[in-house]
């Protein structure tokens, strides 16, 4: 047996133990709406709660993403955007950063204040999305990037409890 492969099968040996260990992280949308001023903006009240593994690897400096995936259609048009929330911790700085799909950075001074401002995010979308806000009907999906993982928490984050984070749904209709 090679060493790679030696050093695989502990690798697994070590995490499928964990396997069901620790606290399910939770997600749901509670509400949704496009904005339109001052420039159009998709605006969401979150519930979120990431678990203990979740924020022991956010104090260690890995970033966390986000996946909003909003649809909308009308009789005339269906449109589609996906924006992401990085939530980060820079040691160095000793910030907790949020930085939304625009690019906008937000930095807060503890985890708890970023925590919080999740609870109610506003992230841009283009102009065309003004035509589907009179009447449209909008859904929008929630989603942790596991792709954005550091290769050695991609498996964990296939197999534990702890990193299953939930992709929730919510749709409404504008009203005309």
């Amino acid at each position: 047996m090679t060493n790679a492969a030696l050093l695989s099968l502990i690798v697994l040996a070590t995490l499928l133990p964990g396997c069901g260990d620790g606290t399910a992280p939770r997600a749901s949308i509670t509400r949704a709406a496009l904005i339109a001023d001052p420039a159009p903006a998709l605006e969401a009240e979150l519930e979120l709660v990431l678990s203990r593994a979740m924020l022991d690897a956010l104090e260690q400096g890995i970033p966390l993403v986000l996946e909003l995936a909003l649809e909308g259609r009308d009789p005339d048009a269906t449109l589609s955007a996906s924006r992401t929330l990085k939530l980060r911790y820079l040691p160095l700085a000793r910030r907790w950063q949020l930085v939304d799909g625009g690019g906008a950075e937000r930095h807060f001074a503890r985890r708890a204040q970023l925590l919080a401002a999740l609870d109610r995010v506003r992230v841009p979308l283009p102009p065309e999305w003004l035509v589907l806000r009179d009447g449209g009907r909008f859904r929008l999906t929630l989603s942790l990037d596991t792709g954005a993982l550091p290769g050695p928490l991609r498996l964990p984050a296939l197999l534990r409890r702890d990193w299953r984070f939930p992709t929730t749904t919510y749709a409404w209709q504008a009203a005309s």
